[in-house]
């Protein structure tokens, strides 16, 4: 995460604003900090973290002795600067001002009479109107920002906020609206105040993160509404979290990093930057960044688990449901528009032929096809590369059973190959398992997992075999920078009810293969697909008005529905990485609970989020109870999955013979046979990941079910 290193560089102010909590810093000092020490601290964190901004506060900065030689030596070391100042002094240091990037001023209110009542300092004002005059005119190009600290029954009246909305304009600037720093809430002037006011005279939203921070303009002038977070934290659902993800580290006079301004919870780096010793300083940075957030006073420690009769984590049983895909006006437009242009199933014009072609060029491949479900594109795949009752193909031993089971259509044998640690195909198992007989290997992305897709397409190579994907969980993940469905010779995609892309039930093929997307048509979309789109020179051309006789065919609307959340697919997954992240994130100290990461090459689509449970360290609590415990706070989302299992548990994998004849003595698998899906299988619990902006109180609510489940597993 990038941050911006804020340097208190003075405690001491030639003002006395009342709320003024000088970072929170109870000691007031001179900084024990030259101007060397702050060039050398800025450096190391630069080069170790990538921080190349800086923020000299204090107090009044530019009340420390050497703050010319502090701007000028971080400016040298390519450090964007901003000052937080009142402005008094500023003419004073004119000589550096074209080095600051920002200046960020304290201006509270054009009433003078109210201005000086925050200020407790008398005639100041027409002094810092005359300094921003004479910046503007001679530094137009240093940005100027206007700090507006919103306080009750001073300077939170429309007419005052318009004031200084039009000054902004009229200096060509941009200001910042600030909520008080303060636990007493009756003093909190809200934020929703001003938005009203911005809303009314044509502001508009650029952009907003709904807790920290919200964007808005009239074209000219730009406004940020700042709320500090700890004021409401206890209001929030994970208050530490979100100390973590939004407030930056201090560096104190003293020597210390600051990590929490309501707790006075500092790290001493002084020795360090004093004897430059580069790795110390690191540890103790690297200590001061893992522990934001860990101790926060406004963390709920819930007690009674709702199973024992205490308060749910989640009131309202429909707050915990994931809702998926959401019914948005532009889907319902959409399919009225369907309605009345086609619900015809014959040829791929319309909606069909969109929808393959960008899907298909998406993935950077030539040809797509739809079908009925995600089921019908596999049988449709296997068909195709011509698969018969010689045939060998490799398959996972972990995986939704539909993976493998249209293969008993085609005669071929599917020969399981065990998992490794994220559910998918094991890359060390699957040489052992080629013989003269196999023709493919078919993988599946598990959960949005990837599999090892360069090391599979080599050996695929190698034996010349086909390489198949199963991408059903996958939509828009990828591997080495390739998207998954991609690295196959084909690849199926489900457009089933609660995959990523969905339209209630569908599914499509995809591949560079024409041979193999013209059997893929004759399989299941006899007559006019057939004639419009096989090679009219292909041996198979002459079957195309009965095809093989089966009905395969996509609905529109279905396709529809799905191609409207297709043109959002990279927005969905964007969303659903922040969410994955801030998860792995939360439970990583649990230690009954190991979140399976990502590797680092790959990008997890985030179908589910998949945690191994460990009940050695969960004072031997099953999975099931505690899951139980987690769906009795409301977390009726998190799962043990049971119908995706090791296929050889199935009755189909274990006596195929009694439903298909031709398999007598030719499959025989047995419940032990696999034993690294069989202990993935007992281990594994699932969550979704939500994918909006607005469900993210929801994903805190489920981290907080979890985390009380573990903490208070000896209720259990």
């Amino acid at each position: 995460m990038s941050r911006e290193l804020r340097m208190i560089i003075t405690q001491n102010c030639n003002y006395e604003c009342y709320f003024c909590h000088r970072e929170g810093i109870e000691r007031v000092c001179d900084s024990k900090f030259n101007s060397s020490d702050y060039e050398y601290l800025f450096s190391v964190c630069k080069e170790k973290y990538g921080w190349n901004e800086v923020s000299l506060t204090g107090g009044e900065p530019l009340m420390n002795r050497e703050v010319d030689n502090i701007i000028k030596n971080l400016y040298n070391k390519n450090g964007k600067i901003t000052i937080v100042s009142n402005g008094e002094l500023l003419l004073e240091h004119e000589k550096v001002i074209p080095y600051i990037r920002r200046i960020n001023l304290s201006l509270h209110s054009l009433d003078k009479e109210k201005y000086e009542q925050i200020i407790n300092r008398k005639n100041k004002m027409e002094k810092i109107l005359r300094n921003i005059a004479y910046l503007r005119n001679k530094y137009p190009n240093v940005d100027l920002r206007l700090n507006v600290v919103l306080t009750k029954g001073v300077n939170n009246t429309e007419k005052n906020i318009m004031e200084l909305l039009n000054f902004t304009e009229k200096i060509g600037g941009s200001i910042k609206f600030i909520e008080l720093y303060t636990q007493k809430k009756e003093d909190i002037v809200k934020l929703e105040f001003v938005e009203e006011i911005l809303l009314k005279n044509n502001y508009k939203y650029y952009e907003s993160s709904n807790v920290s921070k919200k964007y808005m303009t009239n074209g000219k002038t730009d406004v940020v509404m700042s709320r500090i977070f700890c004021a409401n934290a206890e209001k929030h659902f994970e208050p530490a979290y979100y100390c973590n993800k939004y407030n930056d580290l201090f560096v104190t006079p003293d020597g210390y990093v600051n990590i929490c301004r309501e707790k006075n919870d500092e790290i001493l780096i002084l020795n360090e930057v004093k004897k430059r010793d580069k790795e110390g300083l690191i540890r103790k940075m690297d200590e001061a960044l893992n522990s934001i957030g860990k101790k926060c006073i406004f963390s709920k420690e819930e007690k009674k688990l709702a199973i024992n009769g205490g308060e749910k984590i989640f009131k309202d049983g429909k707050e915990g449901k994931y809702i998926h895909p959401r019914i948005t006006k532009e889907i319902e437009n959409a399919v009225i528009e369907q309605l009345y242009d086609t619900i015809s199933i014959y040829d791929n014009s319309n909606i069909f032929q969109k929808f393959e072609d960008e899907f298909a060029k998406y993935h950077n491949k030539k040809y797509g096809l739809v079908t009925s479900s995600g089921t019908a594109a596999l049988w449709s795949m296997y068909d195709a590369i011509g698969l018969k009752s010689n045939d060998e193909i490799l398959c996972p031993a972990y995986t939704f059973f539909a993976t493998n089971t249209p293969i008993f259509f085609t005669g071929a044998t599917p020969v399981l190959v065990d998992c490794d640690e994220y559910g998918n195909m094991n890359v060390n198992e699957i040489e052992n398992k080629i013989t003269s007989r196999t023709k493919a290997i078919v993988v599946t992305h598990m959960w949005g997992y990837p599999c090892q897709m360069d090391k599979i397409r080599d050996i695929a190579d190698k034996y010349q075999l086909y390489l198949l994907e199963d991408c059903s969980h996958a939509h828009g993940g990828s591997y080495k920078g390739k998207k998954l469905g991609e690295w196959g010779d084909v690849a199926v995609f489900s457009l089933q009810g609660n995959k990523i892309i969905t339209g209630g039930e569908g599914g499509i093929l995809i591949t560079n293969n024409k041979n193999i997307y013209d059997r893929a048509i004759l399989l299941g979309h006899y007559n006019k697909r057939c004639k419009k789109e096989i090679d009219k020179n292909s041996p198979i051309y002459k079957y195309s008005v009965t095809g093989k006789g089966m009905k395969l065919r996509a609905h529109p609307l279905a396709i529809r529905i799905a191609y409207e959340q297709f043109k959002d697919l990279d927005d969905i997954n964007r969303q659903k990485q922040e969410y994955a992240k801030i998860i792995i994130e939360q439970l990583k100290d649990i230690k009954g609970l190991e979140v399976i990461k990502p590797m680092k090459e790959a990008t997890n689509s985030w179908y589910a989020l998949i945690i191994k449970y460990h009940p050695e360290y969960m004072n031997n609590v099953s999975r099931e109870k505690f899951v139980n415990a987690v769906i009795a706070e409301g977390g009726v989302e998190i799962d043990i999955p049971n119908s995706t299992c090791p296929v050889n548990y199935l009755e189909l994998f274990k006596y195929p013979d009694f439903l298909y004849s031709n398999y007598k003595n030719k499959i025989r698998y047995n419940e032990e046979d696999f034993p690294n899906a069989t202990k993935f299988y007992h281990q594994i619990i699932k969550l979704p990941v939500w994918e909006h902006k607005d469900d993210e109180e929801i994903v805190y609510k489920y981290i907080r079910a979890i985390k009380k489940v573990a903490n208070n597993i000896d209720e259990l």
